[in-house]
């Protein structure tokens, strides 16, 4: 089966993240936001609409300290 192109689609993310106090001095614990906004053909207008765009909140959790000295740990058991 052929397809063609119908399109371009372009997206742009910004975000920001802020370290958060943790519970534990083992843990890094951070908050933050996305904004992805996307540039579409014409042609995709009509399902997406004129200026679509997402948004998504997240927690991150991990190790904290030395990233590589944790993995190293966890692969020698």
């Amino acid at each position: 089966m052929h397809e063609d192109p119908f399109g371009r689609v372009q997206g742009y993310t910004l975000g920001y993240e802020r370290d958060l106090r943790s519970p534990s001095p083992s843990v890094s614990v951070g908050l933050g936001d996305q904004v992805t906004t996307y540039g579409l053909a014409s042609q995709l207008n009509s399902v997406y609409g004129n200026h679509p765009a997402g948004i998504a909140v997240f927690l991150r959790i991990r190790p904290a300290g030395n990233v590589a000295e944790h993995m190293q740990i966890m692969h020698q058991h």
